[in-house]
């Protein structure tokens, strides 16, 4: 099955100060780290990219195709899925801010996506989860069946395209691309996420980033000693 990978990093990263894909950990902005984990499983790679910074890309030597993102995630998702090869039969899809995700993650989530046309990761909530209010505690949740989402997501061209033009046509916008896709009356597949595979969303974040992966390289180190 041809598959292609939608990488989404469009975003005004408002909540961090100032472009977090862009920011330079360990010689390389951050984008760079996990655009080379998507083309590791997906040599076709789409990535969606504000328009200020498309100039930007034109001579950096990855294999991407760029695409020009919207106003909302969801418009900069639906510009990736206009610009798919027409051949292209399962569509891998990834936050640009997840550079932790590990090669496995993404081909397991393929697998399953493959398999039963629709698949995401996620992890099981571990901690009490309570419906608030206007400040007040209304609800504490059962959280044995509540997981917290995560990318990379997949699904099959023809059930994400049309969960798209049926979210556009009702008006509605989800806040994954899973969400479309169960709205539109497709089953969607969980496939155990990793507690690494975060998004890189604030300046706290960041510098946890940076120690991460200050301990990766020095794993790979003590690996090819041993």
């Amino acid at each position: 099955m041809k598959r292609e990978a939608i990488v989404v990093a469009a975003g005004k990263s408002q909540r961090f100060g100032e472009d977090k894909l862009y920011f330079s950990i360990k010689g390389k902005p951050l984008i760079f780290y996990t655009l080379e984990k998507i083309i590791s499983v997906c040599s076709l790679c789409i990535l969606v990219c504000a328009k200020d910074k498309l100039a930007w890309w034109k001579d950096v030597p990855l294999r991407i195709k760029l695409v020009e993102g919207g106003a909302e995630r969801q418009d900069s998702v639906f510009a990736g899925l206009s610009a798919l090869a027409c051949d292209t039969e399962l569509v891998l899809i990834h936050d640009g801010a997840r550079p932790f995700v590990e090669k496995s993650l993404i081909e397991r989530v393929i697998e399953e996506a493959e398999k039963e046309g629709a698949a995401v990761a996620g992890l099981p909530v571990t901690e009490t989860i309570k419906k608030i209010e206007n400040g007040w505690v209304k609800e504490t949740l059962n959280r044995e069946n509540i997981w917290s989402i995560q990318t990379p997501q997949a699904f099959k061209r023809e059930v994400i395209v049309s969960a798209y033009k049926k979210g556009y046509k009702d008006g509605f916008f989800g806040t994954d691309c899973a969400s479309l896709v169960e709205r539109a009356g497709f089953p969607v597949m969980v496939v155990l996420g990793d507690k690494k595979n975060v998004k890189v969303t604030t300046q706290d974040d960041l510098l946890m980033a940076e120690k991460l992966f200050a301990i990766n390289k020095k794993s790979k180190i003590k690996n090819k000693n041993v």
